[in-house]
């Protein structure tokens, strides 16, 4: 599955213009447990903090089951390099979790995936991952 839009017609997002995507993450259960009844954990700040401020819906889910829509997994054994993929104006970005090496690629085998280019080859936390992408996003949709 290829991104709908070639890069030579890809629309440019105005710095004020909020993203029409949504990024779906698996709870890392290895990490930042709630504590004494909290209502929402450390991991769920991260990514209200961080996807308020690219303007994106998100959702922390427990389990990741089956998705619909135009879904774009980001995953290390991604097919895409993050800085050769074009990225859809309307999508569901997917971002696992590290404690238990999930594989994306193979969860959703219809599905475009993308992987970050890193100098060694080390899991990375979903929300590392997302602010990456979400940056990267950013810039290749910025007015010039």
């Amino acid at each position: 599955m290829e991104p709908s839009v070639a890069p030579e017609e890809a629309p440019r997002l105005s710095e004020h213009r909020t993203l029409n995507m949504k990024v779906i993450a698996e709870r890392d259960t290895g990490w930042f447990e709630c504590k004494d009844g909290c209502e929402k954990q450390t991991e769920w700040s991260q990514y209200d903090q961080l996807c308020r401020a690219y303007g994106v819906e998100f959702e922390v889910v427990n389990e990741l089951t089956s998705l619909d829509g135009n879904i774009v997994v980001f995953d290390e054994k991604g097919t895409i390099l993050l800085e050769d993929f074009q990225h859809d104006e309307d999508a569901l970005y997917v971002f696992g979790r590290s404690d238990v090496g999930r594989d994306l690629v193979g969860m959703f085998p219809d599905s475009v995936s993308v992987r970050i280019g890193v100098p060694n080859p080390v899991s990375m936390f979903g929300i590392c991952a997302c602010a990456i992408v979400l940056e990267d996003r950013r810039r290749k949709w910025r007015s010039p």
